[in-house]
Order: C-alpha cells, then sequence, then structure tokens
C-alpha cells in the first residue's frame, strides 16, 4: 500500500528589496504581453461583481460555485452543437 503525505507548498514571500527587482523588470521593459487567442469578453471587475451578488434563492444556495456563475454569466460566445 502506498502511503501519501501531504507537504505543503512554499508561500511567495517578499524579501525587502524583492520590490527593486521587480521595479527593475519593468523599467527594462520585461511587461507581461498579451495573450494569444481570443480576447476576453467578460472583464475582471464583471466577473467580481457578480461574485458579490448573492446567487438566486430559486438556486437553493447560499454561495456561488464555479458551474454556477458560470452558467449565470453565461458563454462567451454561443458553441456549435455537436451533431451526431
Amino acid at each position: 500500500m502506498r502511503v501519501w503525505r501531504i507537504v505543503p507548498a512554499p508561500a511567495l514571500v517578499l524579501r525587502d528589496g524583492d520590490h527593486e527587482v521587480f521595479e527593475g523588470w519593468l523599467r527594462a521593459g520585461l511587461e507581461d504581453q498579451d495573450r494569444s487567442g481570443r480576447p476576453r469578453e467578460l472583464g475582471h471587475r464583471q466577473i467580481v461583481a457578480e461574485t458579490l451578488k448573492p446567487p438566486p434563492k430559486k438556486l437553493g444556495v447560499t454561495h456561488w460555485s464555479t458551474r454556477l456563475l458560470a452558467g449565470r454569466l453565461g458563454p462567451a460566445t454561443p458553441r456549435p452543437t455537436p451533431r451526431g
């Protein structure tokens, strides 16, 4: 029988001076680049704003789940229906 141990992942700890490294990268022009693929149709603000609203009572839940929130926001674009 295999026994698994849970090992905590190290937390991101910023030491004094680390922020200077990040600022140096920005000054050198090493900024985050645009992502490939279709641009987002929902912004982060829209998603957070919807998350902060309570779910409808008809769902019978007190908190949003990922699937419920995705259903509420709907697909970014309609997906083709598979024929078969």
